[in-house]
């Protein structure tokens, strides 16, 4: 039996998704302390992936990032 090899986080991306507003998000890192947080544009599902994906992109978060809405 072949293992697969663990990934390590070093970074979470939470998203708090609203319908009447914008939604926030936030990165935290493996301490749970803040790294970065803000709000998404309102947009398109596909736009709002690409901004997910620019997110995961700037801290460097697990890739490829798949984001489905």
């Amino acid at each position: 039996m072949v293992e697969e090899p663990t990934r390590q986080c070093s970074r979470f991306l939470g998203i708090d998704v609203q319908t009447a507003r914008r939604c926030s998000y936030a990165v935290l890192d493996e301490a749970g302390e803040w790294v970065d947080s803000g709000w998404l544009e309102r947009a398109t599902d596909t736009d709002v992936a690409a901004q997910l994906k620019g997110i995961a992109s700037r801290h460097n978060l697990i890739t490829p990032f798949a984001a489905g809405i």
